[in-house]
């Protein structure tokens, strides 16, 4: 049975107009989204497509994700591919699996970037959702990203890209990384690596340095990545639009991690590098 057939058959009404064929689709989608993630996948199928008389109800769990690619095909064939996104228990990678999205959210300090991951991250089931920071990042703990307004979230402290693939669990659907400007300069292979597992990878990390240098290992993540938005804060000086993160401390023994002690954010205009001269 084609899945056209099996979404009227479902919601036990013909297609009458756009509006209610488009409804039809996205609820076929993510029941079949549903059905990659339970142990029995076909009986799953079956009593979700057959037994309940309007799908609804069920959770449109990836909004962020068009995966209509899906609904061309038979309602065995869906369920088949679903379960091929699953990573290879040797950690290689399937070709003829569906790659992963990456999403980056960048931009200066206090703009939001933190907070819009979570949003994402809200959207999804947790189990199927891991979270992944720079270990060099202690400033709200060993196993937690926070935004400045105080949200926080289960991390996985690491201290190399390398350490994140190991650690991926067979039913990831979703990995988050937070302040990627940490890492070494691995880890745009490594989120690459990932997104071929069929696994979306989101990013959140400045886009430059406290001196207004584009972080090179950004722009490499940047340059590969299927959706890019770079953020504003508001500046702390004129409240125009501030795209600069301000150094307000000294700078000792090259520590450069801090919080709102130690910046602020700032237009191009309020805008100064620091006095020290800037990391090789």
């Amino acid at each position: 049975m084609r899945a056209s057939a099996v979404i009227y058959q479902s919601i036990g009404r013909e297609p009458c107009d756009r509006s209610g064929i488009e409804e039809a689709l996205c609820s076929f989608v993510s029941c079949l989204w549903a059905c990659a993630h339970s142990s029995d996948r076909a009986c799953r199928l079956r009593t979700l497509l057959h037994d309940r008389p309007n799908l609804s109800h069920i959770l449109r769990a990836r909004p962020y994700r068009n995966p209509l690619f899906i609904c061309s095909v038979s309602a065995h064939n869906a369920t088949m591919q679903m379960e091929r996104r699953q990573p290879r228990t040797d950690g290689s990678v399937d070709v003829a699996q569906p790659r992963g999205a990456v999403f980056v959210m960048t931009g200066c300090m206090f703009s939001g970037k933190t907070t819009r991951l979570l949003d994402r991250l809200a959207e999804l089931p947790p189990h199927v959702v891991q979270v992944f920071k720079h270990a060099i990042d202690r400033r709200c703990g060993g196993a937690t990203i926070a935004t400045h307004s105080g949200r926080t979230h289960q991390a996985t402290a690491i201290r190399s890209s390398a350490d994140l693939a190991p650690l991926l669990h067979s039913g990831t659907m979703a990995v988050a990384i937070d302040e990627a400007h940490f890492f070494d300069d691995g880890l745009p292979e490594m989120i690459d690596l990932v997104a071929w597992r069929g696994v979306d990878v989101l990013v959140t990390a400045l886009d430059r340095d406290s001196w207004g240098r584009p972080f090179p290992l950004m722009q490499r993540i940047m340059a590969g990545a299927d959706s890019a938005v770079v953020l504003k804060a508001v500046c702390s000086t004129c409240t125009n639009e501030a795209v600069r993160t301000q150094r307000v401390t000294p700078i000792v023994d090259g520590q450069m991690i801090g919080g709102a002690d130690h910046y602020e954010p700032r237009c191009v205009a309020c805008w100064t590098a620091p006095p020290e001269d800037p990391p090789a």
